[in-house]
């Protein structure tokens, strides 16, 4: 286990580094700067510029960031004055996590269980219904999604807030809105992986040895069936907490998708590095976290990663 995890992080460093410089020199060499926006003089703007060390060669100004990063400094957030990027990214992490975790488990849920049901009698009723009703989210984008959500059951009912993160129940719109996107790919995943493992020669033998069906399906095919669908989990996982850009937007969240958004918008160099660093290593350690799960669930991938 520990040579797998030694192996993973010696290949992400090489990744990190390439992440760092392709979006350091993509945004420092697009159009606009942190006071575009402003309406201040020349003069000001040159001091300004060397306050931040934006005056600087870009090689000397890539080698300055580099430098900071293995003690967690990812400099100053320039258009938060008095902040720096890591503080701000502390600041809202949790919101974008709770958020990325309710979604993941709105999308387990929806998905698992519709793949399950579908997968009992294939190509039947039973299975076209939890099928169709999981493709909800691939056929309507989240920009969509969620507002129709918002105007139906948020205009319409007064169910819920159609903004804001304070109360409880103002989880329930982004949460479902950014999980039922997913749900549909764990449906096919899990639907798939169940019909292939159901027609396996042991699962016949259970069932004539008298096996109870609900033990077969539960046990024996579900455990089997299950590797395909955590392996999608990891990217998933990190495409929910990252991918919340248009949620947090919507429903005015006061997560990483937003600050993002309106870093974006601010050009505001530094905040949209120290996110992607993040985004990026978010998604290693996700994916690292699933490799763990796997080699857990079944031996025989260790083994023949570390042969390999």
């Amino acid at each position: 286990m520990l040579k797998i995890i030694a192996g993973r992080i010696l290949q992400a460093i090489p990744v990190i580094l390439a992440i760092i410089t392709l979006t350091f020199f993509m945004v420092r060499l697009s159009p606009g700067d942190p006071f575009s926006n402003e309406k201040i003089s020349a003069e000001t703007r040159a001091r300004l510029n060397a306050h931040y060390g934006l005056d600087k060669p870009l090689w000397e100004q890539y080698a300055h960031y580099l430098a900071g990063l293995p003690f967690g400094d990812f400099g100053p957030a320039i258009t938060h004055p008095g902040w720096t990027v890591g503080e701000l990214i502390a600041e809202r992490i949790p919101v974008s996590l709770e958020l990325g975790g309710w979604a993941l488990l709105v999308a387990c849920t929806v998905g698992i269980l519709a793949g399950l049901i579908a997968s009992i009698k294939p190509n039947t009723v039973s299975d076209w219904l939890p099928m169709g009703f999981s493709m909800i989210g691939i056929c309507l984008p989240t920009f969509v999604l969620g507002p129709l959500l918002v105007l139906f059951f948020g205009l319409y009912l007064e169910w819920f807030n159609v903004w804001g993160w304070i109360l409880p129940q103002d989880r329930i719109l982004p949460s479902t809105t950014l999980g039922l996107c997913y749900a549909a790919y764990i449906a096919r995943l899990t639907r798939g992986s169940m019909v292939e493992v159901i027609k396996q020669d042991y699962i016949r033998t259970a069932r004539a040895k008298g096996v109870p069906f609900y033990r077969i399906f539960s046990i024996h095919a579900l455990r089997n069936a299950l590797p395909p669908v955590l392996s999608f989990l990891g990217p998933a996982a990190a495409g929910l907490v990252s991918g919340s850009f248009v949620i947090e937007t919507i429903f005015q969240i006061p997560g990483l998708g937003q600050m993002f958004v309106e870093s974006a918008l601010n050009n505001d160099h530094t905040i949209l590095m120290g996110l992607t660093i993040f985004y990026g290593t978010l998604v290693i350690g996700f994916n690292l976290a699933v490799d763990i799960l796997l080699t857990i669930i079944n031996p025989k991938i260790s083994n023949q990663q570390s042969r390999s």
